[in-house]
C-alpha cells in the first residue's frame, strides 16, 4: 500500500515512514499540505495520513484534495476538538487520531480506510452493475456496450466480477433480440 505521510514536523515524519515502511508499505513524505496537494492530484497514493495544522495548506484542504481524487485520508491533529472532528468528517477524513497516538492505531486506521474505501468503491461499482444488467434488453446495443466498457474501467480491482457481468449483459441483449 502506498501512503503519504503529510507533517511539517520532520521528526515525525521519519517516525511514521519508519514505522509504516517497516510494516511493508511504500511510504512518500510531504512537508507541508501545498506539496501534499500536489503529490495526490500527480500522482494520487491509496491512502493519505495529514497533519491538521501545516504550512501552505492545512490539513482540511489536504483532505479535499484527497477526497477529490477517490483517496481515503487519515486526519492527524494535536488540538482534538468537536469542532475539528466535525470538519475533518465533512472533508472526507475516514478517521481522526489525536497527538500523542499509538503508532498501530494510525496502521489500523489506515488499513480500515483503504479497506472501506474499496467496499464503498465495490458497492457503487455492483450497484451500476445492476442497473446495466436491468437495462441491457432495453437499450439499443451500442449504449449498452458504452456503458459497459466505461464500467469495466472503472472495475479493474473487481475485474473477476467485472467479466461475469460483461458475459451477463451479452447474454441478456442476446434474449432481447429473439
Amino acid at each position: 500500500m502506498r501512503v503519504l505521510v503529510a507533517d511539517d514536523e520532520e521528526p515525525i515524519r521519519e517516525l511514521l515512514a519508519a514505522y509504516l515502511g517497516g510494516r511493508g508499505h511504500i511510504v512518500e513524505l510531504a512537508a507541508d499540505g501545498r506539496d501534499a496537494i500536489a503529490r495526490i492530484r500527480h500522482d494520487p497514493p491509496d491512502v493519505v495520513a495529514s497533519n491538521l495544522t501545516m504550512p501552505g495548506a492545512d490539513g482540511l484542504e489536504v483532505l479535499r484534495a484527497a477526497a477529490a481524487v477517490g483517496v481515503p485520508a487519515v486526519l492527524l491533529t494535536g488540538y482534538g476538538s468537536v469542532e475539528t472532528t466535525v470538519a475533518a468528517f465533512q472533508e472526507g477524513a475516514r478517521a481522526l487520531l489525536v497527538k500523542p497516538f499509538k503508532l498501530r492505531d494510525l496502521h489500523a486506521a489506515l488499513n480500515r480506510a483503504v479497506a472501506d474505501a474499496r467496499a464503498d468503491r465495490h458497492r457503487r461499482w455492483a450497484e451500476a452493475a445492476v442497473a446495466l444488467l436491468r437495462d441491457a434488453g432495453r437499450e439499443e446495443p451500442a449504449a449498452v456496450e458504452a456503458r459497459l466498457v466505461a464500467l469495466l474501467a472503472a472495475a479493474r480491482p473487481e475485474a473477476p466480477e467485472a467479466i461475469a457481468v460483461a458475459a451477463a449483459v451479452r447474454s441478456a441483449q442476446g434474449r432481447s433480440r429473439r
